[in-house]
């Protein structure tokens, strides 16, 4: 019974906000919007704050998917939320828990000097820009790819493999043993490796090819066709992808140097670990 008569103060929404995405590419039946095309988000437990802080599930990207199982349950299945749509949920579970004014640190490109500021929150979610919710690249008149945003789970999935590189490539460069001549050819697998993962993670956007036989969206067929492709093509497709991460909600802000008066934009970092490294009030 003490269970039931507190369960009405538990957490309640912080604030309501629509996806640039719509949810157009998330699995049917994994959102629930309220006000017809909005979703709930709700602010941060103290275990969520814990979890922010374990390095393992940040770089594995567990962290933030269970951070919006947590404070975005309207979402199912967190981990096929689209890039742009993060920044949307992320900045709307900050100031769902920590209210609407960060402070944000900079240094003048100017002069240098080292400035910290209030940044209003909710005046970037107006800068939003939709993601169409057809994203086609003609190769040519009989070909034509369609893309999806990357996702949560692209996201992680690169950020494991390329540190997993990264650090290969150190032990690599700090082996003392090893010679000019026999390190090359680990550089080589290295940089084939890391060439194979772009081609696989571009693969994985696209949703469908349509050519004259008809539509493919066998993903074994669709890898290989990534993996054969002329760079040409894989650079459109790749040119459209960068055309799709822009949408979403502009990350900069605009800032003012009280020592030399210089004014420019400056980008305010959604790294997770220091997003919601500190609180801020109204």
């Amino acid at each position: 019974m003490t269970t039931d008569i507190l369960s009405k103060y538990y957490r309640l929404p912080g604030m309501n906000v629509q996806l640039p995405t719509q949810g157009a590419f998330l699995p049917e039946g994994s959102v629930t919007f309220v006000n017809g095309n909005e979703v709930e988000v709700l602010p941060m437990r103290a275990s969520d704050e814990m979890m922010l802080k374990n390095p393992d599930a940040l770089m594995s990207g567990n962290a933030v998917e269970m951070l919006f199982q947590s404070c975005v349950p309207s979402i199912t299945s967190p981990a096929d939320i689209s890039a742009p749509d993060m920044d949307v949920l992320l900045l709307a579970i900050r100031v769902a828990t920590y209210g609407r004014v960060m402070e944000v640190e900079t240094d003048c490109p100017e002069c240098s000097a080292h400035l910290a500021f209030d940044c209003n929150l909710p005046l970037m979610l107006q800068t939003q820009v939709n993601v169409d919710p057809v994203n086609e690249v003609r190769l040519t008149d009989d070909i034509v790819v369609y893309l999806r945003p990357f996702t949560l789970r692209d996201v992680g999935e690169l950020s494991r493999r390329v540190f997993d590189e990264e650090r290969r490539l150190r032990l690599l460069e700090s082996d003392e043993t090893l010679t000019e001549d026999q390190r090359q050819p680990h550089r080589n697998a290295l940089y084939k490796r890391m060439a194979e993962l772009q081609s696989k993670m571009s693969s994985n956007t696209i949703t469908k090819i349509v050519v004259p036989e008809g539509e493919v969206v066998d993903r074994a067929a669709i890898a290989g066709f990534m993996a054969n492709t002329s760079a040409a093509w894989a650079r459109k497709i790749d040119e459209k992808q960068f055309e799709m991460s822009k949408a979403g909600i502009d990350k900069t802000v605009p800032a003012v140097c009280e020592h030399c008066n210089h004014e420019w934009n400056t980008a305010v970092e959604f790294d997770p670990t220091t997003f919601f490294g500190q609180g801020s009030s109204e």
